[in-house]
């Protein structure tokens, strides 16, 4: 009996060109989110806390206002 690689390889000879980079990516993209979900797993076993995605977001803050030139301003003239 075949094994799951061996069928996998048979199938994608028959394939046409467009449909195999089709496939190429979606493997590429469920391998890098098993790699991705791997890490966030070890991440979260170590002593970094990562903040659960439903925790409360930060609340807006009006910019400050002043009179006179901006620093990100007066950095671009002092370098010109």
């Amino acid at each position: 009996m075949n094994t799951v690689k061996e069928q996998l390889h048979n199938v994608i000879e028959k394939l046409s060109d467009a449909e195999a980079n089709t496939i190429l990516k979606l493997v590429e993209n469920v391998h890098r989110k098993e790699t991705l979900d791997d890490s966030l797993q070890s991440l979260r076993s170590s002593s970094i806390k990562i903040p659960n995605t439903s925790s409360q977001k930060f609340h807006y803050v009006e910019p400050a206002s002043a009179l006179g030139k901006s620093a990100s301003q007066q950095l671009i003239e002092d370098r010109r």
